[in-house]
């Protein structure tokens, strides 16, 4: 049923097309929470790029690493706030809650400068409540 393409599994695809319960009970079993594809696609990359909350929440949970690079050197967390969501705030306080490093290169800046950068004001706030 799904393309065996980059050694992507099932919920690995299921993330990029579907939001269900079903998936969301998957995503509670799965071994490796910090699953990555040929091209070190997590599957916390994929719930950020559709801004699926709940299914990041569980991989939190589960242990996914919030600073996970794929083959590329980004972080999932740019993957929701690259584009404009009303979730993006949730899941950036989501993701400093679990151990989001701010200080992270992304490039030739950190992710805080990156973040900073778009000029999201309420983004900011949350950035400042996690920086000492």
């Amino acid at each position: 049923m799904y393309p065996n393409m980059f050694n992507r599994d099932e919920i690995f695809f299921r993330l990029g097309v579907e939001k269900s319960e079903d998936l969301l009970q998957a995503l509670r079993n799965v071994k490796n929470p910090n699953f990555q594809d040929d091209k070190g696609i997590s599957y916390l990359h994929r719930a950020c790029q559709t801004h699926y909350v709940e299914a990041i929440k569980i991989l939190l949970e589960l242990g996914a690493n919030p600073n996970i690079n794929d083959m590329q050197g980004n972080s999932p967390i740019l993957e929701a706030i690259g584009s404009v969501n009303e979730s993006n705030n949730i899941i950036l306080e989501l993701m400093l809650e679990h151990g989001l490093d701010l200080d992270k290169m992304e490039g030739d800046m950190t992710l805080k400068e990156m973040i900073e950068s778009f000029g999201d004001d309420e983004a900011n706030k949350i950035i400042e409540k996690y920086c000492h």
